[in-house]
Order: C-alpha cells, then structure tokens, then sequence
C-alpha cells in the first residue's frame, strides 16, 4: 500500500511537459481517491488485527499480532497525514 502510494507520488511529480491546470487538478483528486482507498483498507486491518489480538493465544503470537498492530496504525497516521496534506491544497 504505502509502495503503491510513493509510486504515486513519484509519478506525479515528475515533470514530463507542462501540465495544464486541469490536468493537475485531476491528478491531486486521483492521489486523493488513493490515498482515501488506502486508508479504509488500513482501518479495516487494523479492525482484523485487533479482533485476532483479541482472541489471540497467549505467548510469541499474541506479540507478533501486537506488533503488526502498531505497525498497521503507524502506518495510517503517515497516511492520513498524506491525504491531509492533500486535502489542504485541493
């Protein structure tokens, strides 16, 4: 996800011509919907992966599931923090 993201990034702001207004309104709304879709599916993971901690064996497994947990949600702070930067130029 954050992969697809920086290839996003990278994509739009490189420079090949000029781009028209238009056309860079068109792609912050894409990078937006993206973003937007990245942000569910990370809500939904962390959801899942709390709902397995919380049913989880005790022990290695239950730290590895915390882990990716912690993970999961750093991961959406950066992501929100992307889209509401975003959001802030649109």
């Amino acid at each position: 996800m954050l992969a697809r993201w920086r290839a996003q990034l990278a994509r739009f702001t490189t420079r090949r011509a000029p781009r028209t207004p238009e056309q860079a309104r068109q792609e912050r709304a894409d990078a937006i919907d993206a973003l937007r879709g990245d942000v569910r599916q990370l809500q939904q993971a962390i959801k899942d992966a709390s709902d397995v901690l919380d049913h989880q064996l005790p022990g290695a497994a239950r730290q590895r599931q915390a882990q990716q947990l912690a993970a999961l949600e750093r991961q959406l702070t950066q992501t929100q923090q992307a889209l509401a930067r975003y959001q802030a130029r649109v």
